[in-house]
């Protein structure tokens, strides 16, 4: 028999959330809105990925589009959208996920989710879509309904699934909640459609719940519908006097000797700042079906609350237990993350094997500029560089009234002689510039491409006739155009 999971746990997935702290700084007006990724490879560096985030006016991630770096071309290839959406009361009612296909030279999707909220933002709707490449869009969706009782409280969840021969949607599964006089779930019915009878539901599977006087769950207990109800397994919970869980234990029901067969067992330590620095978890000996510890993780902080080091360890019996894994964190004074490190090593070793290294770097507001990835090499018993993001940021509100000016360039000297100094790149949002000079009949007399990462750049206009030419910058989707005079 296999235990099917909640409805809630396998059809609503998490909704992407971005906090407006991560993306938006000062008062506001700059966004962190393209990541250019580097793969380094034995001392050589190439491009490889570039994300370019867009905005809504109050500041919400509409859409982040993926670029793949085409080196023989040297252009930004699209491959990748997700698409995010915003109901009237602010709730997100959409996360969709679009793959470009070169071959179509169109998008193509791979799943859409859509939600439905009340005003007080609980989850009325939720539909998830797959593509249909037949008809070139989106598949009719696989939905769920949410009913309330009159107090709010959630009442059932019904899942319904696209029926294409009669064009309608079939009632597929089914999750009924009850409630306690305090008015905490004590129980969770299952149903499931009748193999016999589409469209027609029978109970499946039982959850129950209870509680201690501090109103923390103490115990889960899980049931199988066949005729009757079947134990299947168990829990018990445990917490201290701040109502932090300190131990949980699960056990499953042996038909054949009616027994509680323990499964595995979890133990928790807190600091007086109740943050979480012991985890040990357990498995069963068959002989006595006792607990056997297996591993251990431990956790120190800083002042301020912020991780330092993560130790782990192996029980090796006896009441010893062998140090193999630690990760170590590093802050600046402004208690930015910095540095983290990750290292193992074998009970036959005293030695510290690397597993990861990542650091990050900061501008001077604070914002992350870059974060690098290390991957640990045996022969030179050290870290090296795999990739490095490049985060760059827009001082100008995105999606603006003029969306496709790019502002903030300036050119120099004007007049000219041979040299013209282009500043201000670092407000370009792509680092791949497309340059054009045409005179004033339209004709293009310079076109290049340049990729760079400096606020500045000089052309050169050796060799063009004196005369007044338009110059055209564009970066990404956003242009700018200025007189250029060349004497």
């Amino acid at each position: 028999m296999k235990a099917r999971l909640l409805l809630l746990c396998i059809w609503v997935t998490p909704l992407l959330l971005f906090s407006q702290s991560e993306n938006w700084v000062q008062n506001n007006d700059e966004v962190l809105d393209s990541i250019l990724t580097w793969k380094f490879s034995q001392g050589d560096s190439t491009l490889s990925y570039r994300h370019a985030r867009h905005y809504d006016n109050q500041k919400r991630l509409i859409e982040e589009i993926t670029y793949n770096w085409e080196s023989t071309i040297h252009v930004w290839a699209p491959y990748r959208k997700d698409q995010y959406g915003y109901d009237q009361y602010g709730n997100q009612n959409l996360n969709a996920t679009l793959f470009y296909e070169d071959a179509l030279a169109q998008w193509v999707g791979a799943w859409k989710q859509d939600y439905v909220y009340k005003a007080n933002g609980q989850l009325l709707e939720f539909y998830l879509a797959g593509w249909d490449y037949d008809n070139n869009d989106w598949t009719p969706p696989v939905k769920q309904l949410y009913d309330y009782l009159a107090n709010d409280s959630l009442d059932c969840i019904y899942k319904f699934s696209w029926n294409e021969l009669t064009e309608t949607y079939d009632s597929t599964e089914k999750e009924k909640y009850y409630y306690n006089a305090d008015g905490l779930v004590e129980r969770i019915v299952g149903w499931v459609e009748d193999e016999n009878q589409p469209g027609f539901l029978v109970p499946e599977q039982k959850y129950e719940f209870s509680f201690d006087a501090a109103g923390n769950r103490s115990g889960f207990y899980q049931y199988w519908y066949n005729q009757i109800w079947y134990d299947m397994v168990k829990a018990t919970f445990e917490y201290d006097d701040q109502n932090r869980k300190i131990e949980e234990e699960y056990y499953s029901y042996q038909w054949q000797t009616e027994y509680w067969y323990p499964m595995n067992k979890y133990e928790y330590g807190w600091t007086n700042d109740g943050l979480l620095n012991l985890y040990i978890d357990y498995t069963v000996i068959e002989a006595d079906t006792s607990w056997w510890p297996v591993h251990k993780q431990e956790a120190e902080y800083s002042a301020s609350n912020q991780f330092q080091f993560e130790n782990y360890y192996a029980y090796l019996g006896n009441d010893t237990w062998y140090w193999n894994g630690k990760v170590e964190y590093t802050y600046s004074a402004a208690d930015l993350l910095t540095e983290y490190m990750a290292w193992t090593r074998d009970t036959t070793s005293t030695e510290w094997t690397g597993q990861f290294r990542y650091t990050y770097s900061y501008d001077s507001m604070q914002r992350q500029h870059s974060e690098s990835y290390y991957n640990w090499v045996n022969i030179t018993h050290d870290f090296e560089l795999i990739t490095r993001e490049y985060y760059f940021y827009s001082t100008n509100t995105p999606w603006a009234v003029n969306e496709n000016l790019l502002e903030g360039i300036s050119i120099g000297p004007n007049p000219c002689n041979g040299t013209l100094s282009i500043f201000g790149l670092d407000e370009a949002i792509d680092r791949n510039l497309w340059i054009t000079l045409s005179d004033n009949q339209g004709r293009q007399v310079l076109q290049t491409s340049v990729f760079t990462f400096q606020s500045t750049l000089n052309l050169d206009l050796n060799g063009i006739p004196p005369g007044v030419y338009l110059l055209t910058i564009r970066s990404g989707q956003k242009t700018v155009s200025e007189k250029v005079m060349i004497q």
